[in-house]
């Protein structure tokens, strides 16, 4: 009889509850959606900062062409025209779904004063790839397109506009 006792009050083994499985499931996603939301974060400052800095290059790279010449460097053609600052980009095009050409005469005469990049850094929203510069007739606009909104420009930079969800175009302007 003590013997059958025993075995009603001994500690039985038992595994998780319901209860217990459902609350570290939920703990484990919730730290893995907050680690997910972190590193997309700093990866968007990342590349944005990558971008800030290769604009604020392609302007000090014109100045600097300005300062020894006297003028903007200026491809030959008929205003106003559009290219990718930079070489090898995939089919040599950048801007919306690879619209804006390489311009050989235009790297030629900026490789006068520096060394001209190679741009190797991902697309945003999957379809925009800069720098590109615009010449009209008064100016001369270095665009770069940024992960997020209009508040991810750099400062030194104007907001153009959203060029889809998640880009946002922006723009040094350089009077001729």
């Amino acid at each position: 009889m003590l013997s059958s006792m025993n075995k009603l009050h001994s500690p039985a083994k038992r595994g998780f509850t319901i209860v217990e499985l459902l609350v570290i499931i939920t703990t484990i996603g919730i730290l893995a959606g907050i680690g997910i939301y972190g590193w997309s974060t700093v990866t968007k400052w990342s590349q944005n900062k990558q971008r800030t800095q290769e604009l604020s290059q392609w302007k000090s790279t014109f100045d600097l062409y300005k300062s020894r010449f006297g003028v903007y460097p200026e491809p030959t053609g008929t205003l106003p025209f559009t290219f990718c600052l930079g070489n090898d980009f995939t089919g040599d095009k950048c801007g919306t779904n690879g619209s804006i050409n390489e311009n050989n005469d235009l790297m030629t005469q900026v490789a006068k004063v520096t060394k001209i990049p190679s741009i190797s850094h991902p697309p945003v929203s999957s379809i925009y790839i800069g720098p590109y510069v615009t010449y009209s007739l008064t100016n001369i606009t270095l665009y770069g397109v940024f992960n997020g909104t209009s508040s991810d420009c750099p400062p030194d930079t104007t907001f153009d506009s959203n060029l889809a969800s998640g880009a946002a175009l922006c723009k040094i302007v350089l009077s001729r």
